[in-house]
């Protein structure tokens, strides 16, 4: 399933790569997210789906 933001980054060519992970509802932070994907906070564009 794909977000909106994925859509618009297909629309406009961007390439991007989905990564999932286990999320802990205490802390939603996007810095939290980032160090369990390895990545660096800026390089990280979190969405969510409910």
């Amino acid at each position: 399933m794909k977000t909106n933001a994925a859509r618009l980054l297909d629309k406009l060519g961007i390439s991007y790569q989905i990564l999932s992970y286990e999320v802990n509802p205490d802390d939603l932070a996007a810095e939290s997210t980032a160090q369990k994907v390895g990545l660096p906070p800026e390089q990280v564009f979190k969405t969510l789906v409910a």
